[in-house]
């Protein structure tokens, strides 16, 4: 302490985050008061700490304008978690204004600085063509020397790369190596794309296969990860693996669902609606309902358009159901297009137009309905629209 009252940076520096370690939150006044004199003396690391005090408000009063002021201190003094703070401000307009060469600039300085979140976010860049001219193979190199260093979601992109071929040869066997990898480092993404991979039903022969699928998903759900969430409960639904239980399938679907999952949303919806949750509710389905149809979610949307156009729950309204079949069509849901083909061929909107009916029937068939194969059939055969075959 009595360095630090001298003027010792390193000292004061010191005190701060022996400030910080304590527990008790009124010790935070006193470990910003540390950081902010180590600062003003030079110090890097304490100016890149003082800058997220005045950040996030810890000790001291939430302050923008300082907070950049010793950002930039500290990324210019080759601070490079600052350096990465920079470039994610600059990327996504946040304090500063939107400006994506810069963004590059600051993450390639801490990226060669050896930051592997930096080196991350670098590789992103160039997949992706942000602030820089796309380049995967200066993707994949960023991506590895992340990966070098551990880094989970690295490790999934690289395995990606090898999947696909982007910036380097395609390879299996190091998909899957890779994307274990970024498994046991606990990433989630990682975890519910190799338990699809076991899932396969070439590979599901073999019983320690499914076993470990399940595994991950299990793994990856008790993380919070909606997609495992949804095949564990798809497997509790099935029975397939796991013991069949509507119950456990409904509580994985619901906890998917309360994070804006649509596929899950769109079970919830069923579930209540069926009366397979543990009570029916309508009013239940119908939120869940809607809420997966608002993400685009085509059965919802077709759902909701036959609720509409049938008068069930709701008033009948041909309009509304007409717009939900129209998204769910839009996104090649089957059902959708022969149910729009059959409100145009049929004038129930007022006026029949056999050439929408026909398109939609189109649609409809090459998405695989066969009532729409039917309909169409009908069409040339008694030339309906087109000449007759």
């Amino acid at each position: 302490m009595a360095d630090a009252n001298l003027g010792n940076s390193e000292a004061q520096y010191l005190v701060a985050v022996l400030y910080n370690s304590e527990e008790q939150y009124s010790y935070e006044d006193k470990s910003a008061y540390w950081f902010c004199r180590a600062a003003e003396s030079g110090d890097v690391d304490a100016q890149s700490a003082i800058a997220k005090c005045y950040l996030y408000g810890t000790g001291m009063p939430h302050n923008y304008k300082l907070a950049l002021y010793w950002l930039f201190m500290a990324a210019y003094g080759g601070d490079d978690e600052s350096q990465l703070f920079l470039s994610n401000f600059y990327e996504y307009g946040i304090i500063l204004p939107t400006d994506l060469k810069t963004s590059f600039k600051w993450a390639k300085r801490a990226a060669i600085a050896g930051n592997p979140d930096a080196q991350y976010t670098l590789a992103n860049k160039f997949f992706y063509s942000t602030g820089v001219e796309q380049n995967y193979k200066k993707a994949f190199y960023w991506y590895k020397k992340a990966a070098e260093q551990g880094n989970p979601k690295a490790l999934f992109a690289i395995s990606l790369c090898y999947d696909s071929g982007f910036g380097v040869q395609k390879n299996y066997e190091k998909f899957v190596q890779y994307l274990e990898m970024s498994a046991n480092a606990q990433y989630t993404p990682a975890m519910y794309e190799l338990g699809n991979i076991y899932m396969k039903e070439d590979m599901c022969v073999k019983e320690s296969y499914l076993k470990r699928a399940i595994e991950l998903y299990f793994s990856g759900a008790n993380k919070g990860d909606d997609n495992c969430q949804v095949k564990l409960a798809e497997l509790y639904e099935r029975g397939k693996g796991l013991v069949k239980s509507t119950n456990k399938a409904f509580y994985w679907y619901k906890k998917a669902a309360l994070k804006h999952n649509p596929n899950a949303e769109f079970k919830i919806g069923e579930y209540y609606f069926n009366a397979l949750a543990p009570a029916k509710s309508i009013k239940e389905a119908v939120y869940w309902f809607k809420s997966a149809a608002l993400k685009g979610h085509p059965l919802a949307n077709t759902v909701l358009g036959q609720f509409y156009e049938n008068g069930i729950i709701f008033e009948k309204d041909l309009k509304k159901a007409v717009k939900y079949y129209e998204v769910a069509s839009n996104v090649g849901e089957p059902a959708s297009g022969y149910f729009l083909g059959q409100i145009y061929e049929f004038g129930d909107l007022g006026e029949i137009d056999l050439k929408k009916a026909y398109e939609y029937y189109t649609v409809s068939a090459e998405a695989g309905c066969p009532l729409a194969y039917l309909r169409l059939g009908i069409f040339h055969n008694n030339g309906i629209y087109v000449k007759p075959d």
